[in-house]
């Protein structure tokens, strides 16, 4: 199906919503179950067309997430961690009025806290501009954010939730894949929040490559605390294993210019 017909069923649901609203001129208990029904039909088949777009279920995200990759050592907030190898980072500082995230009381914006800006190389810059950041903040209570609560917040404004398991989770709004993982560092008494953002400029990009981008982006957090170094590849052939379509094409791309 393609993103024409996409929009126009988006557009025909958006109508017959409107017109059930506009005619329910009398706000009774029936009219409004009615219209709880409609709406939730509405997501429903959005749902459904969104996964026919990017083609993957949960069992297959879940399994490319697990999958392992090269990574190297580096230090976060005195902490020593794994990043993926595709991956490069910097630190930088929070300015006046960036809001990175909130819910309930937590809320990191205009604060001092160890904030990390990721990138990689196999990016096509002439298409995109992803958002890919990570924070640390002191958090007594390790029990306040659960995933529950994390779904709730999200759903109240996204449109559609396509994927999410015990820390993390994929979403789309207006056009654009996102991602966000969550995890609690008993020891440290501390969260980890992890945002990603596909950064596709042009809107008609399939859904299918910007979520290939997001997998990707989530393998950063999940990769953090693992053991050092689970796999270690010597030739061209074990990269092409793990990378997505999208990534092996910009690699081989690089390849032949003589970039590494």
């Amino acid at each position: 199906m393609n993103k024409i017909v996409l929009s126009l069923l988006k557009v025909v649901l958006t109508l017959v919503g409107s017109t059930f609203f506009l005619m329910s001129c009398k706000k009774d208990k029936s009219n409004v179950v009615e219209e709880a029904v409609l709406w939730d039909s509405i997501k429903k088949t959005e749902a459904a067309l969104y996964k026919e777009q990017m083609q993957l279920d949960s069992l297959d995200i879940s399994k490319l997430l697990s999958s392992n990759y090269p990574t190297y050592s580096a230090f976060m907030d005195g902490m020593e961690v794994q990043i993926p190898f595709l991956y490069d980072y910097e630190e930088v500082k929070l300015g006046n009025n960036v809001s990175f995230w909130d819910i309930g009381d937590i809320s990191i914006k205009d604060r001092e806290h160890p904030y990390y800006r990721f990138s990689s190389n196999l990016t096509d810059e002439t298409a995109m501009s992803p958002i890919i950041s990570m924070v640390f903040f002191e958090y007594k209570d390790g029990d306040y954010l659960k995933m529950n609560d994390v779904l709730a917040y999200y759903r109240k404004f996204v449109d559609i939730i396509y994927y999410y398991d015990t820390d993390s989770l994929i979403y789309v709004l207006d056009g654009n894949v996102y991602c966000f993982y969550f995890r609690y560092l008993e020891k440290e008494k501390k969260y980890v929040l992890f945002h990603g953002k596909d950064g596709f400029i042009y809107s008609n990009e399939s859904y299918k490559k910007k979520l290939e981008y997001v997998i990707n982006y989530l393998r950063i957090p999940k990769t953090l605390f693992k053991k050092k170094n689970q796999e270690e590849f010597s030739v061209w052939s074990d990269y092409t294993t793990i990378l997505s379509p999208t990534l092996l094409k910009i690699a081989e791309e690089q390849r032949k210019k003589g970039c590494r």
